[in-house]
């Protein structure tokens, strides 16, 4: 299979690569937009070209789906790592970000996976890797039921499935996409997120302005009601015969990540679930290293948390913060605090710390 074979080659070389990417900055770099027609609808994508060259002219190809209301920017923060080992492929859905959002259709699950069989055969796309957080997560489970051949591997993050109850900050975020008011928006993604400093003012600025383009509330309302009437996964999931992963962030309060709602997933034969701690409902916005770490792990079968913690700039640190890689860790280190617990111990039981909203430290604080 391609991917190992990309691990056998290179993983002896990896650690020269990893300064000049993780000091990479996003913003100063020129996004690899490219615009396609699908079905006569204007298509704006990502297109993150395999960096290590092969062999073979083809490379493993991860298609990256983000959520409602959201756009393919959403994945910055870990695209240009998986572009080591993948061509990465981002698609504005259509409806959303910068793409065509027509107003006499009906943005159905029916409707979403045909957009998205279309969008890969125009581009000549044979069973990548698909990866979908939140409505992007149930339109990738969605397509790999009704095509199973067609999907290598499947990425669920922070899964929204049809048949859900509807949460407090789910209304928060739909409130804010129709009032488009900054202090609507700020509290919205605040309360999705674990940590509120990961929420920034361009975050904020751009779900405003994409927003207020011509019938993006349609199309927002309309996917909304789409996925009410979504078929449930229940009794199908059976059908998906890729590898799954499925990650949450444990403090998820928009998609909890409840053992009842992920049993219904034991349907599929050949999955595992990761969870973060101390994070929220995107973990590729708020603990970008650990997730492409979780993710490369399942895809290259390889472990890279070592190599990228040491590699890792202050600003990457800082996104990592209080993190515990000891499965049974129910302490927490304070928010300045960088060191990591190993993973047969946790270095923090000779005195215990509280962060806020921290789950696992409830009944364990101790103010300082």
């Amino acid at each position: 299979m391609q991917i190992i074979i990309c691990i056998d080659l290179h993983v002896m070389n990896l650690s020269k690569y990893w300064g000049a990417f993780m000091n990479s900055n996003n913003s100063n770099n020129v996004l690899p937009q490219k615009f396609v027609i699908i079905d006569g609808y204007k298509i704006k994508y990502l297109d993150y070209s395999c960096r290590i060259k092969r062999f073979s002219n083809t490379s493993p190809i991860l298609v990256l789906l983000h959520g409602i209301g959201a756009s393919c920017e959403r994945w910055l923060k870990v695209a240009q790592i998986l572009s080591r080992y993948f061509r990465i492929i981002i698609p504005d859905i259509i409806g959303f970000g910068d793409s065509d959002k027509p107003a006499t259709v009906e943005y159905d699950m029916d409707f979403f996976t045909s957009f998205l069989e279309a969008f890969l055969q125009k581009l000549h796309i044979d069973r990548p890797i698909i990866g979908g957080h939140s409505f992007g997560g149930h339109l990738a489970t969605e397509f790999a039921i009704r095509f199973r051949d067609n999907v290598e591997k499947l990425i669920l993050t922070a899964l929204a499935g049809p048949r859900r109850p509807t949460s407090s900050i789910s209304y928060q975020y739909v409130t804010a996409a129709f009032t488009q008011k900054y202090e609507d928006i700020y509290e919205a993604f605040k309360n999705m997120a674990f940590n509120p400093n990961t929420v920034t003012q361009d975050t904020i600025i751009d779900f405003k302005r994409r927003m207020s383009l011509a019938h993006a509330k349609f199309a927002f309302i309309s996917t909304l009601l789409g996925i009410r009437k979504a078929k449930a996964f229940r009794g199908r999931l059976f059908k998906i015969t890729s590898p799954t992963l499925m990650i949450w962030g444990e403090n998820d309060e928009m998609t909890p990540p409840y053992d009842e709602y992920l049993q219904e997933y034991n349907e599929i034969p050949d999955h595992g679930i990761e969870k973060i701690n101390h994070c929220g409902h995107t973990p590729f916005v708020e603990k970008p290293i650990k997730f492409n770490t979780i993710l490369l792990k399942f895809l290259l079968k390889n472990d890279f948390y070592s190599m990228l913690f040491r590699q890792m700039t202050d600003d990457d640190r800082e996104k990592e913060k209080n993190l515990h890689t000891f499965a049974e860790c129910h302490q927490c280190a304070q928010c300045g605090c960088l060191v990591e617990c190993p993973p047969d111990r946790c270095l923090y039981d000779v005195k215990t710390f509280r962060i806020p909203k921290c789950k696992r430290c409830q009944g364990y604080w101790t103010d300082l």
